[in-house]
């Protein structure tokens, strides 16, 4: 069903575009450029900011290789002192991906988890990129990236 309104998305982009002069279409397209690191598994990722453990934590790094660990004991935590508000993530997913799942909050424990903050709403948007090697920076991998659409979601506060 998603594949469908997926490709439909496309095909209503790719008509729209295909209507236009290259130049109008060029003036249309909101075109980002996103710098993703590569992990030792392969994945490509971003993220707005890491939490610098104060060393008093027991939990070790919060750092975002975290998140492809498929650990309970660790997790990614942003880094922002100010405002959680604009964190966020950034991952490439294979074009045959249907799901993935998210482990919202620090899970090893219910004292834990409740104790931590954890995300109660998000916004995940669709993007098509294209490899663009003469932005790279830094070691990372540059992407330049035009929104498909994006969507809020909801996500329900428990542990399981």
């Amino acid at each position: 069903m998603k594949r469908s309104i997926l490709f439909s998305l496309f095909l209503l982009a790719a008509v729209l575009l295909a209507a236009m002069t290259p130049a109008q279409a060029a003036d249309k397209v909101q075109w980002s450029v996103f710098q993703l690191t590569e992990n030792a598994a392969g994945r490509l990722y971003q993220v707005s900011s890491v939490l610098v453990p104060d060393g008093k934590n027991k939990m070790g790094n919060f750092e975002a290789e975290n998140m492809f660990d498929k650990k309970g004991t660790t997790c990614w935590c942003e880094g922002d002192p100010d405002d959680d508000e604009g964190a966020h993530i950034v991952l490439e997913v294979d074009e045959d991906t249907t799901s993935f799942h998210i482990i919202n909050g620090m899970i090893v424990n219910e004292k834990l988890f409740k104790w931590n903050s954890r995300v109660s709403r998000f916004k995940a948007a669709l993007y098509v990129a294209f490899r663009n090697a003469g932005k790279d920076e830094g070691g990372s991998k540059a992407f330049d990236a035009a929104k498909f659409d994006d969507e809020s979601v909801s996500i329900k506060n428990s542990m399981m």
